[in-house]
């Protein structure tokens, strides 16, 4: 319906959502396919919150694929747009996933440090679920990587 209407914005949006139901199906091509469609409409709108979005989820998808240092670059410009929004929230998702990243390089006090940042920010906007996740991921880094 977007596309028949022309509602680029929905349009972009509709990928978005397509893209992550692929990427959790495992079909990371079309996925990647989709959110570079969306990436591109969002820059022709203006929408740095559609943009930041879909870094966020090509990185995740190259972090799949072990192309780390690419889903870093991806990941710090949402975290820079994300600032530029004042989205904490945004800023947030992006910390918990460069630290897993940085875990997977043994960068651990960094992977730390992140995920500490994000679970402050989650906890003080009442984001329990995302809390969480990230709370798993510091009982593991601890458990397994005391700081010293």
């Amino acid at each position: 319906v977007c596309a028949e209407l022309g509602a680029r914005a929905g349009l972009q949006a509709s990928w978005g959502n397509q893209a992550i139901i692929l990427k959790d199906w495992g079909r990371l091509d079309e996925a990647m396919e989709l959110l570079k469609k969306k990436e591109a409409v969002c820059a022709e709108l203006g929408d740095r919150a559609g943009l930041q979005a879909s870094w966020g989820n090509q990185a995740l998808i190259l972090q799949a694929r072990g192309r780390l240092e690419e889903a870093m670059e991806l990941l710090k410009k949402q975290e820079a747009v994300s600032a530029e929004l004042g989205d904490r929230a945004g800023i947030a998702r992006s910390l918990v996933n460069q630290g897993t990243i940085q875990y997977e390089r043994f960068q651990f006090a960094e992977a730390r440090a992140g995920w500490e940042a994000a679970l402050a920010v989650f906890t003080e906007l009442g984001m329990p679920r995302e809390r969480d996740i990230v709370q798993r991921n510091l009982d593991v880094v601890n458990r397994k990587h005391p700081a010293s």
